[in-house]
């Protein structure tokens, strides 16, 4: 009973917490990343698109996106992607994304942020990389200037540091770079080999983003939703808990099997008392659900301590998280989510087990004549 209570715990809570992983990096990814692209238009085409998709748009903005390199006073180089927005754009993008770093960041109105001309606003892992802060002075270079043959000066434009982010997401802290496309890297910029834009939306219920991005592609746009986009790192979520759960069954299928050995002890030293049964007036079938029900209420009692523990602990992780994580995470915090699938399937899984570790050594060693059960061995 406790080698089965053990294991539905152990998986139960394991579960939880990788659920409550994936939905952390799910809410992070719809916090920061637009929940749909139409990459390859113009300007113009705004009304269009808005007509299409009518209410459900929360926010739209057009977008610039390019590779760049920056360099310090210092001499420091670090590769970057620098991302070209209008004011209202960087407002709508900072109010999902802005997680202050000190009480003095924590005052700040969103709302009145704006980047003047040569201001941008950098990740805070890209700003530890550069050894730089609030104020200090990039040169951005493209990276086809690196290219140019010995003796020629290759082109850059001198930016300000306005502001360093954190938003628990790797592609942003560590490689963005944010200016007001307004104003900043203008002229010769617009000819970069790495230049990509178009408009980014985020919708009033980003899990729609499917559906739109295939009403789109229909009225010819070309369209990316933010699934789309993290498709194979939704694939290896999923990967891992499902070999997660694969390998955790295992532990309650090895469980099982004492519950197997103990109904064969069991059987074997009442043998005796299985042959009176039978000669008394009880059937085969009587006697083996007799015996089974043993074994099932022996696996009964450790699955549903199982249940209580590990329900209770992943309940408590879910509303009082644990920060058990060193520094190098992005979230120090270790998330649970207890769903009433996990809830379910557990159950399922162990009633299945509980029912062939009591059944089958019955089926297999009650004899079927009494004489058989009475006679010593």
């Amino acid at each position: 009973m406790a080698g089965v209570g053990i294991g539905v715990a152990s998986l139960i809570i394991v579960l939880s917490v990788m659920n409550g992983f994936n939905l952390k990096i799910r809410q992070n990814m719809l916090n920061v990343e637009p929940h749909l692209v139409i990459m390859g238009v113009p300007p113009s085409k705004e009304y269009e698109i808005r007509k299409a998709i009518g209410d459900g748009i929360e926010s739209l903005w057009y977008s610039e996106n390019q590779d760049v390199v920056l360099r310090t006073a210092d001499g420091v180089f670090s590769g970057a992607i620098a991302k070209g927005l209008p004011t209202q754009g960087i407002r709508d993008w900072l109010k999902h994304v802005w997680k202050p770093r000190n009480a003095a960041a924590s005052t700040i109105d969103i709302n009145k942020i704006e980047l003047g001309p040569r201001q941008a606003v950098i990740g805070v892992d890209l700003a530890s990389n550069l050894g730089v802060f609030d104020g200090d002075d990039l040169y951005v270079i493209p990276p086809e200037t690196l290219l140019m043959p010995k003796g020629e000066v290759p082109k850059y434009e001198k930016v300000t540091i306005k502001g360093i982010i954190s938003t628990q997401m790797q592609d942003i802290d560590g490689k963005m770079f944010i200016y007001n496309s307004g104003n900043t890297l203008k002229g010769w910029w617009k000819n970069a080999a790495s230049l990509e834009n178009g408009f980014e939306l985020r919708l009033n219920n980003p899990y729609d983003a499917d559906t739109i991005a295939k009403q789109l592609r229909a009225r010819g746009f070309k369209t990316q939703s933010w699934h789309e986009r993290n498709t194979a790192l939704f694939f290896a979520l999923k990967m891992e808990s499902l070999a997660m759960t694969i390998f955790l069954s295992l532990a309650v299928l090895i469980t099982s099997f004492s519950i197997v050995s103990v109904m064969v002890l069991l059987i074997t030293q009442k043998r005796k008392e299985m042959g009176m049964l039978m000669a008394m007036g009880f059937s085969k079938k009587s006697t083996r659900k007799a015996f089974t029900l043993v074994g099932i209420y022996l696996s009964a009692i450790g699955v549903g301590a199982g249940l209580i523990f590990g329900c209770g602990v992943a309940l408590f992780m879910d509303y009082f998280p644990i920060e058990v994580l060193p520094d190098i995470y992005y979230d120090s915090t270790l998330p649970a989510h207890l769903s009433g699938n996990i809830v379910l399937g557990t159950i399922v899984g162990a009633a299945i087990l509980a029912w062939a570790g009591a059944y089958i050594p019955v089926r297999l060693y009650v004899d079927p004549m009494p004489a058989d059960c009475l006679r010593r061995r």
